[in-house]
């Protein structure tokens, strides 16, 4: 029932709980990746999740960010994914692959703009087909300020499966303490 999600920690309502309704978790990093792509910016790969969840499948970008990518089904849904892709693939140095990776992450477009032709120039560079850095930027720019650090998600996923288990385990001190809860609420 969808109602046997209140009181869940990022999956109650909206994305979230749509997310999990059609992921289907079974595993903590399949419910971090729910809680990971449950964001606007990601959002919009949730069919391809989906699909990778069900069948294993996924569309290939690159070979080496493939590898990167595969426990996320070819999905970035971590900052930290960025960084990686930038510093193994792109060539770029640790430090400046985190500059992207905050550029990116905070949304900040002149920092981004800056890091744009950088980015191109290296893929030339590396022989990298500008196909794959094209799409690999335009996913920066449209997961721009939407996607977590993996620490974050992790934690977030954390509550999210503690919540689950209480809900589970302890039903009435779980509902006990959603009723008491529910002074703070707007609606």
């Amino acid at each position: 029932s969808s109602n046997c999600y209140y009181g869940l920690f990022q999956i109650e309502t909206g994305m979230g709980k749509s997310t999990v309704l059609g992921v289907k978790p079974d595993n903590f990093d399949e419910l971090a990746a729910c809680v990971g792509i449950g964001r606007p910016g990601s959002y919009k790969f949730i069919d391809d999740f989906i699909k990778y969840k069900q069948t294993g499948e996924y569309s290939s970008i690159y070979p080496e960010i493939d590898e990167i990518l595969k426990r996320t089904g070819n999905i970035i849904l971590f900052q930290e994914q960025i960084s990686e892709i930038c510093n193994k693939i792109y060539k770029i140095d640790l430090t400046s692959a985190d500059e992207v990776r905050a550029a990116i992450g905070k949304k900040l477009p002149e920092k981004m703009a800056k890091w744009e032709p950088i980015l191109f120039e290296k893929g030339a560079e590396n022989n990298i087909p500008e196909e794959v850095t094209n799409l690999f930027w335009s996913i920066c720019k449209d997961s721009a300020s939407y996607l977590f650090n993996a620490n974050h998600c992790y934690a977030y996923t954390s509550l999210t499966a503690i919540t689950i288990y209480l809900k589970a385990k302890y039903p009435k001190e779980f509902f006990l303490a959603l009723l008491k809860m529910t002074k703070h609420e707007q609606d």
